[in-house]
């Protein structure tokens, strides 16, 4: 991985029209203000978050698990990022409305009027405050790796808004990673300054076995959850190629923040990244994606 040593990362804003900042610049990347999510919000993560959803549907065999009706009418996909989800759903469920929710309009490609299908329309939003849509409004909600966006103690009030717009007989699903499992100590040590940047911003990495019950207590009916072990590494064949790939894609967009916080220099993460993919070389590493739906009385 490409990464030098820097004595101190240096931070830069940027401002809006408007006087008010919306990013920063850590580490040639840049970064969200004003909300919890920790990843970059940059063409590079874009191209990751694609990627990232290719993998999903291959992995999935699909891109959803809820046994919604194929002759639904309207679809919400809450923390929507490139747009890539919502547009082909619209493709699939052609006489369907389909909206992408998110705090910033999607990027690149996925952003171009001229390649979004006529039946999906992107709106800003914040799942942390009132969703900008009317009680009921939808057959399926769908939402996918918001762990790094959503504090902790605000999971209740999210999954309770997922189901305030979703109409009675409909869908919530909600999809979330698990952290890798089967790693040595390099592995560990990754996912460890990971879990302690998402910490300071009172995100958990380790939230998703909360996901089902907390579906229960939003009084969500017949409740599934599936955890899904995917290969993480080249043993798993395309599927363990394809998880290594996104895995260690974050694993790199996470470096700045680390090293900005002085949890370690850039030497050490780019030592430990490069062992920790040995690890996952010569090991039968698991990576755990859970998958919970269910349906609002």
């Amino acid at each position: 991985m490409p990464w030098f040593w820097r004595r101190r990362t240096r931070e830069r804003t940027v401002e809006s029209e408007t006087g008010e900042t919306t990013h920063r610049t850590l580490g040639g990347r840049r970064f969200l203000r004003g909300v919890p999510y920790v990843l970059p919000n940059d063409m590079g993560e874009v191209n990751r978050l694609d990627f990232q959803h290719y993998m999903m549907r291959y992995a999935l065999r699909g891109n959803y698990g809820a046994p919604i009706d194929p002759r639904i009418t309207s679809i919400l996909d809450v923390g929507s990022g490139t747009g890539r989800w919502s547009m082909e759903m619209a493709q699939t469920f052609p006489n369907a409305n389909i909206i992408g929710v998110d705090v910033t309009a999607p990027q690149g490609a996925s952003d171009a009027s001229d390649a979004r299908p006529d039946n999906f329309t992107f709106v800003t939003g914040n799942i942390l405050e009132r969703l900008p849509f009317d009680d009921g409004s939808f057959d399926y909600v769908h939402q996918r790796y918001m762990i790094g966006a959503i504090p902790l103690d605000a999971w209740p009030h999210a999954i309770a808004e997922l189901t305030r717009v979703t109409r009675p007989g409909g869908w919530v699903e909600v999809v979330e990673a698990g952290t890798s499992l089967g790693g040595g100590s390099a592995l560990q040590q990754a996912d460890a300054w990971v879990a302690a940047v998402l910490a300071r911003r009172h995100l958990d990495i380790h939230l998703a076995t909360r996901l089902a019950p907390w579906l229960r207590e939003a009084e969500l009916s017949g409740v599934v959850e599936r955890r899904l072990d995917l290969p993480l590494g080249s043993y798993g064949g395309r599927v363990g190629g394809l998880v290594e790939t996104d895995y260690f894609a974050a694993v790199d967009a996470m470096r700045a923040p680390v090293v900005a916080l002085g949890m370690a220099s850039e030497a050490d993460y780019a030592a430990t990244a490069q062992a920790a993919r040995e690890e996952v070389q010569r090991g039968r590493c698991i990576f755990p994606v859970y998958v919970v739906y269910g349906q609002r009385a």
